[in-house]
Formats: structure tokens, C-alpha cells, sequence
């Protein structure tokens, strides 16, 4: 499932308090497959996805109990095309581990049942990530953060990636033989996307390709269902390091989510323009049973499917209707959701019981 954030043009001030060099580690949850963090309001702790794709930070409706309202607004459009002015709200004090942020602004935006499903309670953007270094360690989940002009002792065992901050947006660039292309660098995305309007550059490419019926959250809690193709490539480099990954296709931009980086370590200082890995060799796996399902309007559908995987075989479509699943009902959005994020750590068959009593039965099987 994607999760996607909202694109916002504006500029807004941050001061940290001077302070003297420091390191602090910060374990991360990676529930949707997103870095989530804790962060303090006045002294109240708040999960935040960490999310190098948003230019602002944003909170949910807590944000209009807890913090100060000011007379700024900011329109936007959401990654679904929803038209919304959202507010600002300041808060006396903002701590990240050991760094105090003052004169910091966040807009409010409305609860989401996905993010709230999984007690998260806003977005990190990059007007707070830039000010500081990061290691992020996908494997063993942990970030740490340190001064932005500070770089650790085994930066020399890591490999460059291609890359570029400009106009508070991060960019990865991955050769696809000798296409150059610019990927937004998204940790608040699950998986990656490459602009359909691309495809002529890299149709040639040694690639597999899958199409999908999927859906998507937006950063508001809005589903937006679409059509579209799963790719994978084994030819992709960004200097010396080789990737092979699995791209979503898009029909707004290139983008690079967390699943690419599989167990690897990243270092990441965006006002120097600096982005390692740990890896020069890459490889990205996705596996599944074929679809996804969520609970709206009262009834449990399916709102993925993978075109000719068995579950599209064996008729499952998008917005089908599903009685049970292994034998349970559900009767709330999160724990179907829940649920089916935690069987597909497993290895198990899932059994699918439809309307009129037959049953699909489904294995874990790789997308490619």
C-alpha cells in the first residue's frame, strides 16, 4: 500500500538552540513501511513519520487542542487533486531527542484512519530533517541525528549516491544505462514509482512488468484507487552502486520509498547535498498473495489485485466483496487492516470465503 504526502510551496522559519556537537540515536517503528519517530509538543511525545518527500510537517486534529492557532493559512492540493486550506499552529516548544526547535509552525489537516489505525500522529518534513545528518538503519531500526556539518568516522566505507537538495526537495539520480533520471528521494512512501511519461527512455531496458488495480492513502486519509503496472529492473546504477528494484508506474512524478533500500544503511545530510549507502549492490524483493483488502462502507472489498496472479485467476477483482478471511469477519477498518499486514509476514495460505460460500484458496508468492 502506498502512503503519500502532500507537496507544499512555502517557507517557514526555524531556529534551533545553539548547542554543542551531539549524536543521538533514535529507534524508529516501521509499521506501513514507513520511519516513524517520536517528537515532543510542549513536553507531550508525538509519532511522526520521518519524510524526506514532504517539504512541511504536518499534525492531525490533536493539533488543534494542544497547540496555538495562528491567523496563517496555506492552500494545497493533495496527491489525490483535494483542494484544502489548512491552518497554522505554533507550539512554545519542539523537541527532537536532544535538539529544542523554537518559532516553528505545523499545519493541521484532518485525521486519517490509516495513520490513525497505527498511532501516528503527524508528518516530519523536511523544514526540521534539513536542519540536521542522519543515519538512517533499515535493518536494525534506528536513526541517528547529528549537527548538519557533522559526518561520522565510517562515512569513508560508504558509497555516494548521485544526489541534490534544491527548493526543499531531495533528489536521487539512477542511470538506466544512459538515461539519467531524477527520483525524489521519499521515506515517507512505502514503495517506489517511475513517470509513465518515462517509459519511452526505459522501455528497452531489461525489465519485467506486472499490471495492477491498486489503492492509495493520501497524507488526508483519502483512497484512491487507480490502475497501473508493477516494473522491475536489474539494470539500474547511480555511480558505482547497482540496484535492482521494483518500481510502481506514476502518472505525476519519479519517486524512490523505503522498500528499495531493503536492509541497507544510509547517510543522509541534505544542505550538503550528501547521500550514502553502506551497499554497492542493491537488490529489492517483493512477495504477496496477490491482493489486499479494506474495510469500506460496512463490507470488507478488495482494493488491490495483481493482474494473472492467482488471486486474479481465480476471480478476484478490485472492489470485490469478501464474506471472510480465514475463517474471520470484521467489522473495522484497523483490524482488517492489522491483520492482514501481520499474516503477511507469514508464510501461511490464506483462505478467502466470498459471498456465496466458495472459497479461494492463496499462497505467498513473489510478484515477479
Amino acid at each position: 500500500m502506498k502512503i503519500k504526502t502532500l507537496i507544499l510551496f512555502l517557507i517557514c522559519s526555524v531556529s534551533l538552540f545553539a548547542q554543542k556537537p551531539f549524536r543521538d540515536t533514535i529507534p524508529f517503528r516501521n509499521d506501513l513501511g514507513l520511519i516513524i519517530i517520536p517528537i515532543q509538543f510542549n513536553g507531550v511525545e508525538k509519532q511522526f513519520v520521518f519524510d524526506t518527500g514532504a517539504t512541511h510537517s504536518v499534525g492531525f486534529s490533536w493539533v488543534k487542542e494542544e497547540l496555538k492557532k495562528t491567523s496563517k493559512t496555506q492552500r494545497m492540493t493533495s496527491s489525490s487533486k483535494e483542494k484544502s486550506r489548512l491552518r497554522y499552529y505554533k507550539s512554545d516548544s519542539v523537541n527532537l531527542a536532544s535538539a529544542r526547535i523554537t518559532k516553528h509552525r505545523i499545519l493541521k489537516t484532518n485525521d486519517s484512519d490509516i495513520f490513525s489505525c497505527y498511532n501516528i500522529d503527524g508528518i516530519l518534513g523536511v523544514d526540521i530533517i534539513a536542519h540536521f545528518n542522519w543515519i538512517i538503519n533499515y535493518k536494525e531500526k534506528y536513526v541517528v541525528m547529528y549537527n548538519h556539518d557533522f559526518y561520522p568516522d565510517d562515512l569513508k566505507d560508504m558509497h555516494i549516491i548521485d544526489f541534490d537538495y534544491a527548493d526543499k526537495r531531495p533528489y536521487a539520480f539512477l542511470n538506466f544505462n544512459d538515461e539519467r533520471l531524477r527520483f525524489l528521494l521519499d521515506t515517507g512512501a512505502t514503495f517506489s514509482d517511475v513517470y509513465i511519461k518515462n517509459y519511452n527512455q526505459i522501455k528497452a531496458l531489461d525489465h519485467k512488468r506486472k499490471d495492477v488495480y491498486s489503492g492509495f492513502y493520501d497524507f488526508n486519509g483519502k483512497l484512491s484507487k487507480e490502475k497501473s503496472s508493477v516494473l522491475e529492473f536489474s539494470n539500474i546504477k547511480t555511480n558505482k552502486i547497482e540496484l535492482a528494484g521494483i518500481f510502481d508506474f506514476s502518472k505525476k512524478s519519479n519517486k524512490i520509498g523505503n522498500s528499495l533500500w531493503g536492509d541497507s544503511t544510509l547517510f543522509l545530510s541534505l544542505k550538503n547535498d550528501k547521500l550514502y549507502t553502506n551497499q554497492l549492490c542493491i537488490e529489492e524483493s517483493r512477495k504477496g498473495y496477490g491482493c489486499a483488502f479494506v474495510f469500506e462502507n460496512n463490507k470488507i472489498t478488495v482494493v488491490k489485485v495483481i493482474v494473472d496472479s492467482e488471486a486474479w485467476k481465480q476471480g478476484l477483482r478490485q472492489g470485490s466483496v469478501i464474506q471472510n478471511i480465514n475463517g474471520r469477519t470484521f467489522t473495522d477498518f484497523c483490524s482488517l487492516d492489522s491483520y492482514q499486514r501481520d499474516f503477511l509476514a507469514k508464510e501461511e495460505e490464506l483462505s478467502i470465503t466470498l459471498p456465496d460460500n466458495s472459497v479461494v484458496i492463496l499462497k505467498k508468492e513473489n510478484i515477479f
